[in-house]
């Protein structure tokens, strides 16, 4: 889709009033970042087996259907020696994040899988920028301890992409076919899906996973 863009010039008086309120915007966010405790994690640009390793954030752009506002979340995976050979364990949990009016709840979840990155065949309907700059994947499986009290178990793949200088993260729900993306900062997140800030509770986030075309 093409955007028109139109171009004029504004009196100096606007010019300087457009200029503070951006000023003002800026630093909200700021404020924001640093009462949620959220610090830009560093790239973990090391061996390309590691990749998974470090901490991970996404902008959920619907908590439900029933309840169709963003929300933080966090996964910190590792690997473990200590666990089957070396297996890799990740934790998922949501971060409160009420100064931007984000949804919350404590579902939690943990994930157990093994590197299949020798064997690993892209989905067709990925799209090239993600086959075309894998650099590691983790099969395994997932729990989620939902806040309603009951648990949901998915099969999934955690497929590392670093292209650039940086690195996302493709949460593929293998049953289910849709794959959504992970970044290793908030910062970083927010930037990927643009919206007024805080939420108003009506121009939230685009949805953003990946789906196979209908």
């Amino acid at each position: 889709m093409e955007r028109l863009l139109v171009q004029h010039r504004l009196p100096v008086h606007s010019r300087a009033r457009t200029f503070l309120a951006g000023v003002i915007v800026a630093l909200f966010v700021i404020a924001s970042f640093a009462g949620a405790g959220i610090a830009a994690a560093p790239a973990h640009a090391g061996h390309p087996t590691g990749a998974l390793a470090g901490m991970w954030d996404r902008l959920n752009p619907q908590q439900s259907q029933s309840n169709p506002v963003p929300e933080h979340e966090q996964l910190a995976c590792e690997q473990r020696a200590d666990v089957n050979g070396g297996a890799w364990m990740c934790r998922y949990f949501k971060i409160p994040t009420p100064q931007l009016n984000f949804g919350w709840n404590n579902t939690t979840g943990r994930f157990v899988g093994s590197d299949v990155t020798a064997t690993w065949t892209c989905p067709s309907w990925f799209p090239s920028t993600v086959c075309d700059n894998v650099v590691q994947v983790v099969e395994g499986t997932f729990a989620f301890d939902l806040f309603s009290g009951g648990q949901l178990t998915s099969f999934q793949d955690l497929v590392v992409t670093q292209a650039g200088g940086g690195q996302r993260l493709y949460d593929y729900w293998v049953v289910n076919r849709f794959a959504c993306p992970w970044f290793r900062s908030f910062a970083e997140a927010l930037a990927a899906n643009p919206f007024p800030l805080p939420f108003d509770g009506v121009n939230g986030p685009a949805l953003d996973c990946i789906i196979p075309p209908s």
